[in-house]
């Protein structure tokens, strides 16, 4: 997920949407930061708490949905 915020063009939100529903947070919290970079060109958020994680998540799935 990394290297796709280095590389991923803005349309490429699709492959990376189910990964917000990953079962492990870390996952999660990478796709949420891939989007915030490819989509908002935004910083990545190091420090997301899980509860913070299931809360972006689901207002990015809203988002691009």
């Amino acid at each position: 997920m990394r290297l796709l915020r280095s590389l991923a063009p803005k349309e490429l939100t699709g492959p990376i949407v189910p990964f917000l529903d990953h079962e492990f947070q870390g996952v999660k919290k990478e796709a949420i930061n891939t989007l915030r970079v490819i989509v908002d060109g935004a910083e990545p958020l190091e420090e997301l708490s899980a509860f913070q994680a299931i809360e972006m998540a689901n207002e990015w799935k809203k988002r691009l949905s």
